[in-house]
């Protein structure tokens, strides 16, 4: 049962239980009785017609939880499964072709070089719509480039490969 269903049978019982409060207690100043009331008899045909409505929308929700629930978990199921695939594919040996089969042996730094770059900036000082000044500012950056050397061994056929890759910050 969802919140949305849950308030509207408890507002529901709420209002059932105050015009069912209502019709029980004697009118004081009317002299006609609370059965021949056209106003109290229209509240509870009102009260009646949201209690059906109250009922057919629990029945439509649980109906769409139904439906969507399972279509939900078949599908992160089934994202899961290739996320396992994948990585396996990934991590194979290039010699026997067995899935799964890498193991990280060692990562080496190779080489470190750095990259000048220069970042232009422009500031627009305004007021009210009208620019007053404008600063242009060059400033120097550096990148670093790292390149690594990953060793791998396989599981099954032990054997070593190495595989090469770049890191920039």
């Amino acid at each position: 049962m969802t919140m949305k269903s849950f308030l509207i049978l408890f507002l529901g019982i709420l209002l059932a239980g105050s015009v069912s409060g209502y019709a029980q207690q004697p009118s004081a100043d009317s002299s006609v009785s609370s059965k021949d009331d056209p106003h109290l008899i229209k509240k509870q045909i009102d009260q009646l017609a949201f209690e059906r409505r109250v009922q057919k929308n629990e029945k439509e929700t649980t109906a769409k939880v139904m439906l969507w629930a399972p279509i939900t978990l078949v599908g992160l199921a089934g994202l899961i499964v290739a996320l396992v695939l994948l990585s396996a594919y990934v991590r194979k040996c290039p010699s026997c072709k067995a899935k799964g089969a890498r193991r990280k042996i060692a990562v080496e730094l190779i080489d470190t070089s750095y990259e000048k770059y220069t970042v232009r900036e422009t500031r627009r000082y305004t007021d009210m719509f009208n620019v007053r000044h404008i600063e242009d500012t060059t400033s120097d950056r550096y990148k670093t480039i790292n390149t690594y050397e990953s060793h791998y061994r396989c599981k099954f056929c032990s054997h070593d490969w190495t595989r090469t890759f770049i890191e920039v910050r």
